[in-house]
């Protein structure tokens, strides 16, 4: 846990409970009518009220049609349901999904319950100009999963009591009968910031204050987490979020009817406006991934890119209010501009900073220097905050087609974009596996491409730090997930798996299950689709199936929440687990023999506990220069080659220039004392990845 943000609590006094919860949730009253697989009739569309959930399992019991009937959230959340059931459940959000993300504080319960922050558009404003300043009331949603193992081994302890003791509640009996419940809304943000285009929670597990945890001095309420958010007047704030239960206690004493959410405005521990920016206006933001959390990196429609370091101990400006702290005047309080500059010529749509367990072998700090950004230019480009005048990387997956999202991958080292020409892109930065190529392949290859039959657009990507699987969803409404790969031959590349969609049969939109995917969807399936050739006879996709965001939880184990959501307002949310598949990485003919790696520290040379997976050789030739880099910083590597191949190939670099302009910072350590010995130094360049 980072103590540095120890004094961002919320206050019981700063809560304050919005009466007229329907001014900040302009939403539709129900959902689009569905067709669950699980319904007692399957033939029969139903609808969910707004803030309502149902199950979406093929075992489900019809728990949509009885909360219709109902017309109210207490029939979908208060009745017992399987496991099977809890596993694969649908919620209604009301209105279009533009930003997700799941709060870090199952890393620290694993078995306890999961929050998911969701920003909707209202319904009068569906679809906006990006760059434009949008305002008005509207709210961030908190939702509440249960864990299915959790609820289980409640349902355990219920029935233990009760053999303890005989009289109990109903409530108690239900949970003898099942003791699962569907997600709920347990609170809700509200703000005038018009909409949410990014919310991102703090990846801090230790900020969550348990339920076993003392309570804060002060009139302070136990805390949830912190949660960042662009939004559509131009503002980037930071919120200090309360646990639902303890926020309801105090500024809701009376008990809430269940059909009404807990709207509660409260001021942000931090804010910076678009004046303060330079003008940019925010479409992106992203929490620095390694302790102790202090940076806040914020992406602009503009192109630019603005590096924020949060201060915990600097007050608030005293014109601030609780929804419109950063709205005037250029204000900024909590946050501190570092740098910023252009990105790109045109609008960003990703933005994010590398793993810090892709740099565990560097000793330069570079997880607080690496960010990748894209957009609608279609270049990648990596960045060093260093030195930004220049991208450290940069490669251009489509001349004519915006990459809408970007995400690292770790095991192997490398990017995953989504491409707005319904493809997805993935880029090589191992260098085990650049070895291969730059030895064994006339050309290094870079660019991988998986493209199925669905035209639409890929709207979103996401990555499960701890499995390394690759879950997207866009415009033709299906959800696929893969493991990381970087397979060199097509044709030996994994098929994508689909595991949820939606699809629109007149006004009925049919939620569809992986097993009625199974050989009916559009994803990759083992062979790269031309587009342009299949467009003629291609289904193009109705707006109400586009999926805009997918998200996956920070569960460790073998198993993680997976959350997507779109243009419906519904938001499915799937427990996934791994079937133990194993990762598949680039094959060449042949292992690379002329790669290797030291790390250059205080001037001697050792190994790497964590570092590529080529044989580590042995480093007696270069010893005798440890001296010329002892004050080289990082992890350097160099190309060599024997004294048989010297003949059969000239000793220089194999690294194409793609590669140099990622990898190269300057000479190596000691390269400019070398004198080119017969042939043992090729090239210098320093490593990047794991």
């Amino acid at each position: 846990m980072s103590a540095a943000f120890d004094s961002w609590r919320p206050a019981a006094r700063d809560l304050a409970h919005e009466s007229d919860w329907q001014k900040f949730c302009r939403y539709s009253p129900q959902s689009p009518p569905l067709l669950l697989a699980g319904a007692s009739d399957a033939a029969a569309p139903t609808s969910l009220p707004l803030f309502g959930s149902a199950s979406a399992s093929a075992a489900g019991s019809g728990l949509a049609a009885r909360a219709a009937a109902n017309g109210s959230t207490a029939a979908a959340t208060s009745s017992g349901i399987t496991r099977a059931e809890a596993m694969d459940v649908l919620l209604n959000a009301g209105g279009p999904v533009w930003a997700m993300d799941w709060c870090p504080s199952s890393a620290q319960a694993p078995a306890g319950p999961s929050h998911l922050a969701l920003g909707c558009h209202p319904s009068d404003s569906q679809q906006n100009v990006i760059g434009t300043e949008v305002r008005g009331p509207t709210c961030i949603q908190l939702w509440e999963l249960s864990h299915p193992d959790q609820q289980a081994q409640q349902a355990q302890q219920a029935q233990q009591q009760q053999q303890a003791q005989q009289q109990r509640p109903q409530e108690q009996q239900q949970q003898q009968q099942g003791g699962l419940i569907l997600p709920r809304l347990v609170l809700a943000v509200a703000h005038d910031g018009g909409l949410t285009w990014c919310c991102r929670w703090c990846p801090d597990p230790g900020l969550t204050d348990g339920p076993g945890a003392a309570a804060p001095a002060g009139g302070r309420l136990p805390r949830l987490g912190l949660l960042a958010a662009a939004l559509g007047d131009g503002s980037v704030r930071v919120w200090a979020i309360p646990q639902p239960q303890a926020a309801s206690a105090h500024a809701a004493p009376q008990p809430q009817q269940q059909s009404t959410p807990l709207l509660l405005s409260l001021p942000p521990v931090a804010a910076v406006n678009s004046t303060a920016l330079g003008g940019s206006m925010p479409s992106v933001v992203d929490w620095l991934p390694a302790a102790p959390h202090d940076l806040l990196a914020v992406g602009g429609w503009d192109g630019s890119v603005s590096i924020l370091r949060l201060v915990p101990g600097q007050a608030a400006a005293a014109d601030s209010s609780a929804e419109g702290s950063s709205g005037s005047g250029g204000t900024m309080h909590g946050l501190e501009l570092l740098s910023r500059f252009f990105a790109d010529v045109l609008p960003l749509r990703a933005l994010r900073w590398v793993p810090p367990a892709a740099c565990a072998a560097t000793l330069d700090c570079l997880e607080r220097q690496l960010i990748v950004t894209g957009g609608h230019e279609g270049a990648l480009r990596v960045w060093d905050l260093r030195d930004p005048f220049q991208p450290l990387y940069s490669h251009v997956l489509a001349s004519n087609a915006t990459i809408l999202g970007a995400e690292w991958t770790q095991r192997p080292f490398g990017l995953v974009a989504a491409m707005e020409d319904a493809s997805l892109r993935g880029l090589v930065l191992d260098s085990e596996l650049i070895g291969r190529a730059a030895r064994d392949e006339s050309k290094a290859m870079f660019s991988i491409s998986w493209r199925g039959r669905n035209m639409g657009a890929i709207w979103a990507l996401a990555v499960q730090p701890h499995m390394q699987v690759v879950a997207y969803a866009g415009e033709d409404g299906e959800v696929g997930i893969f493991p990381v790969e970087f397979e060199g031959n097509s044709k030996r590349r994994m098929p994508h798996s689909a595991v949820a969609g939606l699809r629109l049969q007149g006004a009925t939109l049919v939620v569809r299950n992986p097993g009625q995917m199974a050989r009916d969807h559009g994803l990759f399936a083992g062979k790269v689709m031309e587009r342009m050739s299949e467009l003629g006879k291609a289904r193009l996709p109705e707006d109400a199936e586009a999926l805009h965001r997918v998200a996956w939880s920070a569960h460790a184990g073998g198993a993680a929440w997976l959350a997507s959501g779109g243009a419906a307002g519904l938001v499915r949310c799937q427990w996934i687990q791994s079937q133990g598949v194993a990762t598949r990485a680039v094959s060449f003919p042949a292992q690379p023999q002329h790669l290797t790696t030291f790390a250059a520290q205080s001037g001697q040379s050792q190994r790497l506990q964590e570092g590529p997976s080529c044989p580590w050789p042995s480093t007696s030739h270069i010893e005798g220069h440890a001296a010329a880099s002892a004050s080289a910083r990082g992890v350097w590597a160099h190309l060599t080659s024997s004294k048989n191949d010297a003949a059969a190939q000239p000793t220089v670099s194999t690294l194409p220039p793609e590669v140099e302009r990622l990898a190269r910072f300057a000479d190596g350590p000691g390269a400019a004392g070398f004198e080119e010995p017969q042939h043992w130094l090729a090239s210098w360049w320093r490593y990047q990845g794991p």
